[in-house]
Formats: structure tokens, C-alpha cells, sequence
């Protein structure tokens, strides 16, 4: 027996949601209109750290992975949450020091 329209809640009838866009770091930092060199000092001013030009290049063509370290600072660096940077592989997690 089919339900009625009736029947459904309105979170049945809602819009199945949909894949957000993506687009590649690559991409984001020219739509910022920065080059490496100033993503890398806008990394280095949000949060202290530096990399190097080939690891930034590298993370942006999707030959190297980037690590949850990296991930954070890049999305420092754009002033945007780390939730808005997804991957398609899971990044490496960060050393644990011992105490």
C-alpha cells in the first residue's frame, strides 16, 4: 500500500542534499590571486610555520599527501575552517611527543 502525502513528514519530502562544489587548492589560492611564495608567508604569519615551495606545490597537484598539521595551516592561512578542506585520502595524523 502506498503512503499517502499526507503521511510524510516534512523531512521526507525535503531535497535529497547534493555534493557541495570543490575546487583544488590549486585553484583557490588563484582565486586569491596569490602566488606560492605569498601563501607560503601567509601560512608563516597565521601560524608560525613554514613550508617549503616543492611541499605546498606538491600537496596542490595531489602527488603528496598533506598532513593534519598542514591541512590546519593552510586553512589558517585562507581564514576559513579546517571542515571546509575536505581530501579524497586521510591525512596523515601528527606524532605524538612522549611527556
Amino acid at each position: 500500500m502506498a503512503k499517502s502525502s499526507e503521511s510524510t513528514t516534512k523531512y521526507q519530502r525535503q531535497q535529497r542534499r547534493g555534493t557541495t562544489p570543490h575546487i583544488p587548492l590549486e585553484s583557490a589560492r588563484a582565486i586569491a590571486g596569490l602566488t606560492i611564495d605569498a601563501l607560503i608567508d601567509r601560512i608563516e604569519i597565521a601560524t608560525g610555520h613554514r613550508y617549503s615551495r616543492g611541499a605546498i606545490s606538491n600537496v596542490e597537484k595531489g602527488t603528496r599527501g598533506a598532513s593534519v598539521q598542514m591541512l590546519e595551516d593552510i586553512a589558517a592561512a585562507y581564514k576559513i575552517p579546517v571542515s571546509k578542506i575536505r581530501t579524497d585520502y586521510l591525512p596523515r595524523t601528527q606524532a605524538r611527543r612522549a611527556s
